[in-house]
């Protein structure tokens, strides 16, 4: 065979030789690509260890709507706030009338008790003085009306035996006049000692009548019962009972408000405690390293594990932390393989080496693979 021939055969051979080996070279990658996403696919459905580690900053999307929310229910509770210690101060001042309302309502019963003793005691003194001005009042008439009616007799006729003059005569009868008016004025003491007996009976009756009503519950006399000067007492007590009862019914509706603003406030403190307690929050105003674990891996969250990074994949795996605590408050995080979100808590990890922050995804307990 001429070499030209032989030397095309070779090439023939040598290219189709180098197409089976690049044909089973792709094959070999496509099968070794499918069989790791196979088994990727099964690692993270059965692996319960994986974490997500998360870099947060005070200029994150998240922290800021937590940060905007936080304030705003701030603002809203501190108003709330401000409207109970105004409440507060009301119900303060309602007390204070209610206690001033009642000591005056206390006082009054005692001193209507001493105003009856004492008007009692006045009566009785009145009905005794009465008495003896009535004698004495009758024995000065009679003895008036004797020296009156003498006198007259004796200057008429001193007068007609020319004994005393025209001015003396004059003089004398108008003593005697002035003799016979004080009998008027014995009747005006008398009307008016009268008069005031039955006004302080008239009192004491009153005073007895608004005792009884106030020891039994009953209502107070009609106005028409009772004298002015009681009425004026009644007055005041009337308005003391209307100014108690108007008092404690404004302390119980302030203090229904009390109630309802104080449900309020403790629902805003417990939506700002979430806030607060929010893993993002946290991370950022205490500078922590976290990670995200879905829910079905909190399980694996234990004191001081270990926190493990693979530097090819699921390989080649070396402990580079602990984690430390569970973070109150659900986040959502992505899947390291899927294009999905989950739900879960925030761990807080202390890191041997920070470049492991940066890392996809780190596992717990130990490496994935045991190697």
């Amino acid at each position: 065979m001429p070499p030209a021939a032989l030397n095309v055969t070779y090439l023939n051979k040598l290219l189709v030789s180098c197409y089976k080996a690049m044909g089973f070279v792709a094959l070999t990658v496509i099968l070794m690509g499918l069989v790791s996403y196979i088994g990727l696919n099964v690692f993270f459905f059965l692996s319960r260890s994986w974490i997500a580690p998360t870099i947060l900053s005070r200029a994150d999307e998240r922290v800021l709507t937590l940060s905007e929310q936080a304030a705003h229910q701030a603002t809203l509770r501190d108003e709330l706030r401000a409207q109970r210690l105004d409440l507060v101060g009301q119900v303060e001042e309602e007390n204070r009338l209610i206690v001033s309302q009642s000591a005056f309502q206390e006082g009054f019963r005692h001193a209507l008790q001493a105003d009856l003793a004492a008007r009692r005691a006045e009566l009785e003194k009145l009905w005794g003085l009465s008495v003896k001005y009535r004698e004495s009042k009758s024995e000065i008439e009679r003895g008036n009306r004797e020296y009156v009616s003498d006198s007259r007799e004796q200057t008429r006729e001193l007068y007609a035996m020319h004994v005393l003059d025209g001015e003396n005569y004059a003089a004398t009868n108008y003593h005697l006049s002035q003799i016979a008016h004080s009998n008027l004025s014995l009747e005006e003491n008398q009307v008016s000692l009268d008069n005031r007996v039955a006004e302080v009976s008239r009192d004491i009756a009153s005073l007895r009548s608004i005792k009884r009503a106030l020891e039994s519950g009953d209502k107070i006399p009609r106005d028409g019962e009772i004298s002015y000067q009681v009425l004026r007492i009644k007055q005041d007590y009337s308005n003391s009972v209307r100014e108690l009862a108007k008092a404690r019914g404004s302390r119980t509706a302030l203090e229904q408000k009390l109630a309802i603003l104080d449900g309020s406030i403790q629902r805003y403190d417990r939506v700002l405690k979430g806030i607060r307690e929010s893993a993002y929050l946290q991370a950022v105003e205490r500078n922590l390293n976290v990670a995200f674990v879905p829910y079905e891996n909190v399980g694996k969250v234990r004191d001081r594990s270990p926190v493990y990074d693979c530097r090819f994949g699921l390989f080649f795996c070396r402990r580079v932390g602990t984690a430390v605590e569970t973070l109150e408050g659900e986040v959502q995080g992505r899947h390291p393989l899927h294009p999905t979100t989950e739900r879960g808590l925030m761990v807080r990890l202390e890191l041997e080496d920070p470049q492991a922050a940066k890392q996809r995804i780190l596992f717990l307990n130990g490496p994935p693979l045991v190697f």
